[in-house]
């Protein structure tokens, strides 16, 4: 795959479309195998949606194309206010996926439809996508960190780490992505600024 970073093979790809204050998202490409269809998850929507849908498109990618939108967390640089309206019925056919602690945060933000699904330790994108899960401290509700095993459970044939709003690195998020073989790393630490939060 010509998208971004090659995970492996036919394993897929990730595209960092964005990564700053001015809007955090990225993109993960699974692609078509005998037992499942191609999966395109977004990392974040900190973008707007038409931005987003541009970004996609030089990449190859429709907006209807996409599965999933998995959300470290819903600070404005990783969740644009455009997407509560842009994901109503009728309009982008993405599940919102949303860790459970920040779900009363998305229900006054308006993101709560019916193709929205908490997650809390580990859940599954698809048959072949699983992400774990590992909270760390970020503001008040923390922020999701994942790694992304694609192929077989036991024996993946890819694994990915993804981190964003990276304060302070602890033991636990190390052995949660050590081994991984793409690791993504969004982190702007300011000491004083992360006293301040």
């Amino acid at each position: 795959m010509a998208l971004g970073h090659d995970l492996g093979g036919a394993s897929g790809a990730l595209c960092v479309l964005a990564s700053g204050s001015q809007g955090n998202c990225s993109v993960l490409v699974v692609p078509r195998t005998e037992s499942s269809a191609r999966r395109v998850i977004l990392i974040d929507a900190g973008l707007s949606p038409s931005r987003t849908a541009k970004l996609l498109h030089t990449r190859g990618i429709r907006p209807d194309e996409v599965d999933e939108i998995v959300f470290t967390h819903l600070d404005s640089d990783h969740c644009h206010s455009g997407w509560p309206r842009a994901v109503r019925p009728g309009s982008w056919r993405a599940t919102l996926r949303i860790h459970r602690m920040h779900m009363g945060r998305a229900e006054r933000m308006g993101l709560l439809y019916t193709r929205c699904r908490p997650f809390e330790d580990r859940f599954e994108a698809a048959p072949n996508i699983r992400f774990g899960v590992e909270m760390l401290a970020h503001d008040d509700l923390g922020v999701a960190t994942f790694r992304v095993g694609i192929g077989e459970q036991e024996t993946p044939d890819a694994t990915l780490g993804y981190a964003t709003d990276l304060g302070r690195v602890t033991s636990g998020l190390i052995e949660h992505l050590r081994g991984v073989d793409v690791l993504a790393i969004e982190s702007n630490y300011c000491p004083e600024m992360q006293l301040a939060s």
